[in-house]
């Protein structure tokens, strides 16, 4: 990429812009990893639409094959030209894109624009600096909601369309465009620190009880027109600003010559004082805190890492005298007598919704025991394999099955129980060894994939992660499939263990050897069809058209 000196005052706006795919051309039936989206045509792909609909997310745009007709929001770096070949034979700009920031506003109109500094030293101690490292390499390609948009050296050059293959070093700022809630995500990745941080360090407060809070700037507010410098805002509120938004923009001023404007959204970096102070403020609308935005204790790490592992050590070693609960405790006491977190950090962590669904979910594996109605489910699944006849294989089946059918709406452990006796009674019925189908059992209970409710840690994640019930089913049925597929099999013939054993290392193997292929493969038809660009131009090629002046050099 070449770089560019730019003016600080201005937003990204001009760089956006809609186009299609063409068909046939070199994105159709491709990915933009795949083409290298970035080098070949020096944008960046921010969005995909097909048919109307949002397709992918942030940081995984690049592995979604590319279809004629799919409408890309690209951010276009220093030297892209639609007089380039590629692009000319592979985009077209969208017939509908007359106004490029009203798109700005609808698909960008709720993110900011963050920038961070790199540094030579990591806050984390022992761990490998930023500084030297690929933008890929450092882990900040495909951040959840996040998208690098920009990378500014130490003397003011700008690189836009960042490829993934560039190198940071020290004092570089990245510019970051996401939304409120990732913001957060950027504070927990050690070497990266806001360009503010001095601004911050002045509040004098404790780094447990930071967090980010946003705000509104009203009408009535005395701080329009000022800039953030002008204004005082730190000394007069005790909080930092460290991101603005207006009105779809996203600003790349630095922070302290913004002049703020009524409307303007503010994310601030601040005590737990602020919102009870300045809610009611007419200087402020909205004021809200980013839930989860308290910086992490990276000088802990290593306390809370011990702690962690002294819990683990201190259950195996006194295992029949403490329980994990207890040895739990110990390990969440030792981070808060050292800081980690905070009691009030503790206290709210406990999460009641899971802890009374999971009461709630054994009540209703005692009700459907009690009542033999999971009894009478797996009992009726083990006769049906009795009856067809079909043995062995058809028993594991069916204990598999049953068991699987009832971790859905009961706990593992409960299931387990109550098809114990059941497979037990089959196995004498038929003659058959009871390791073979036992194992299956266990490895039945043990796999609750396809309900949150079959497992503890199921529902641990069900809330901070926003699934649905389905997202379980669309997931868990598949993988329940193969599993009871595979696990049948391989329990089938225990006796012939390597021969599970050799099966097993050969398709690891197979799709090691099948993925380098894939990717020589790739790489020879990149070099290949860029030869062919480098023949199709020759050295020193120039065409006038109508006079000595006005030649038009025709480069690769």
């Amino acid at each position: 990429i070449v770089p560019t000196k730019r003016m600080r005052k201005g937003t990204f706006d001009g760089r956006l812009m809609k186009v299609i795919v063409r068909s046939g051309g070199g994105l159709d039936g491709r990915t933009p990893k795949e083409v290298n989206f970035r080098r070949k045509y020096e944008a960046a792909v921010l969005s995909i639409n097909r048919a109307g609909e949002k397709v992918g997310s942030r940081g995984g745009l690049g592995r979604i094959v590319l279809q004629a007709g799919d409408e890309l929001m690209i951010l276009t770096g220093d030297c892209f030209d639609w007089d380039n070949k590629d692009t000319e034979n592979d985009l077209k700009l969208s017939t509908v894109d007359s106004n490029t920031n009203n798109q700005t506003d609808e698909q960008f109109g709720k993110e900011f624009l963050i920038s961070m500094v790199v540094r030579d030293s990591s806050r984390l101690k022992g761990a490998r600096p930023l500084a030297g490292q690929t933008i890929e390499a450092a882990g900040l390609r495909g951040l959840p909601g996040l998208f690098l948009i920009a990378l500014e050296r130490e003397d003011g050059t700008i690189f836009h369309a960042v490829g993934s293959d560039a190198i940071l070093n020290k004092n570089d700022t990245l510019w970051f465009a996401g939304e409120r809630s990732s913001v957060a995500t950027l504070r927990r990745i050690p070497g990266l620190v806001s360009p503010n941080s001095d601004q911050v360090n002045k509040l004098k407060v404790n780094k447990l009880e930071r967090r980010l809070v946003e705000c509104v700037i009203s009408m009535d507010s005395d701080l329009i027109g000022k800039t953030v410098r002008e204004s005082r805002f730190r000394s007069r509120f005790r909080a930092a600003i460290i991101a603005v938004h207006r009105s779809g923009h996203r600003l790349l001023n630095k922070v302290g010559d913004i002049e703020l404007r009524p409307g303007d959204v503010l994310i601030l970096d601040t005590g737990p004082y602020f919102i009870p102070r300045f809610r009611d403020d007419r200087n402020f609308l909205l004021v809200a805190e980013i839930e989860n935005s308290t910086p992490p204790r990276f000088d802990k790490f290593y306390i809370a890492l011990l702690a962690v592992i002294g819990m683990m050590a201190l259950y195996t070693a006194f295992q029949d005298k403490l329980s994990l609960f207890e040895c739990a405790v110990f390990a969440a006491a030792v981070m808060v007598v050292f800081d980690i977190i905070s009691p009030q950090r503790a206290r709210s962590s406990i999460s009641w919704e899971v802890i009374i669904t999971i009461a709630c979910a054994f009540g209703l594996s005692t009700a459907m025991e009690n009542s033999n109605v999971a009894q009478t489910i797996g009992q009726a699944l083990v006769d049906l394999a009795i009856l067809t006849g079909t043995g062995e294989i058809g028993i594991l089946f069916a204990v598999y099955l049953a068991t699987f059918l009832l971790s859905i709406v009961i706990a593992n452990n409960a299931a387990a129980l109550l098809m114990f006796p059941i497979a037990v009674q089959a196995i004498e019925e038929l003659g058959l060894e009871p390791e073979p189908t036992l194992f299956v059992l266990m490895l039945a209970a043990s796999s609750s994939f396809a309900s949150p409710f079959g497992y503890q840690t199921n529902l641990m994640v069900y809330g901070p992660g926003q699934y649905i019930f389905m997202d379980y089913v669309k997931f868990g049925l598949p993988m329940q499939f193969w599993q009871m597929i595979f696990s049948v099999i391989v329990v089938n013939f225990m006796d012939q263990w390597y021969i599970s054993w050799a099966v097993s290392f050969a398709v690891v193997v197979l799709v090691i050897v099948l993925r380098f292929k894939l990717k020589c493969r790739r790489k020879k038809k990149n070099s290949k069809e860029e030869k062919e660009k480098l023949e199709e131009v020759k050295p020193g090629d120039v065409s006038s058209e109508s006079s000595p002046d006005n030649v038009k050099l025709t480069v690769p």
